[in-house]
């Protein structure tokens, strides 16, 4: 998800909010400044600068859209996230759909206000191989070379993290290496160069 489909869908909330702050006689005056936290996984395989150049971009876009200022606060997980929602520290909160369920969990009183759905509706998460690779399960690819390309869906690394987990092994432990080719269609090649042994992918 990019700063610019982030902003299209806190634009939508923030408008949302906005007008049901209008509706409610005698609700609390909306802030000069809206508080949107986001959880880190939406910024994973970003350099901390390109993270201080998108957050000041993505706030000068949510006021030219909306007219209201935005302040992005980033938190570690969807824990925390939720958190500061729950104790009203930021007015919105932009999570990955499974986040948010997790985030539910611990504070019930969490309502999502704006949903955004991609085009396909089942996530799935795969791992390439090729065909003459006599690997029928991820636990057949110990001491391989895997490859992570950058930007992947969030739900990709969780499918792998869970798989992982329930062979009680780390990442760095079950692989020889893993390498992040800058998208999928670089790391599907280089199996075919024999470069790397799996791709995982959405």
């Amino acid at each position: 998800m990019n700063v610019r489909s982030i902003t299209a869908i806190v634009s939508a909330a923030v408008f949302a909010m906005a007008i049901g702050a209008s509706l409610a006689p005698g609700q609390q005056k909306q802030p000069e400044t809206i508080k949107i936290g986001v959880a880190n996984s939406m910024f994973r395989d970003l350099s901390d600068a390109k993270i201080d150049t998108l957050i000041p971009d993505f706030e000068a876009l949510l006021q030219d859209q909306t007219g209201f200022k935005g302040e992005v606060v980033k938190t570690d997980d969807a824990g925390a996230l939720g958190k500061k929602l729950n104790d009203k520290a930021v007015q919105l909160g932009v999570f990955q759909g499974f986040e948010f369920a997790w985030a539910r969990q611990s504070y019930p009183k969490l309502k999502p206000l704006i949903i955004a759905v991609q085009r396909q509706r089942n996530l799935k998460a795969c791992i390439v191989v090729l065909d003459d690779n006599k690997a029928t399960s991820l636990a057949n690819l110990k001491g391989k070379v895997l490859s992570i390309p950058k930007r992947s869906p969030e739900h990709c690394h969780l499918f792998l993290e869970r798989e992982l987990g329930a062979m009680k092994v780390s990442q760095k432990d079950f692989f020889a290496k893993v390498v992040d080719h800058p998208n999928p269609e670089d790391a599907l090649d280089d199996i075919l160069r024999k470069k790397v042994d799996a791709v995982l992918v959405d």
